[in-house]
């Protein structure tokens, strides 16, 4: 599985947004994770390919994060 950090929440749902447009597919919503930590937002995706793909951040605040 290859992982991409990124600063925001909003940032990891235009990454999956983008990957499903692009034929990819859903292996996870982003989200928070709790079981990883309280503030870590990600998602999964796989490509056209079969490959995983994930997007991540840490320190996740749906306050201060302009896409929810």
């Amino acid at each position: 599985m290859i992982a991409f950090p990124v600063e925001s929440g909003d940032l990891v749902r235009r990454f999956h947004a983008a990957g499903l447009e692009n034929g990819g597919s859903d292996e996870g919503e982003p989200g928070i994770r709790d079981r990883y930590e309280p503030d870590f937002y990600v998602c999964y995706l796989r490509d056209p390919d079969g490959n995983k793909i994930s997007c991540f951040c840490y320190h996740y605040d749906p306050e201060q994060d302009q896409g929810g």
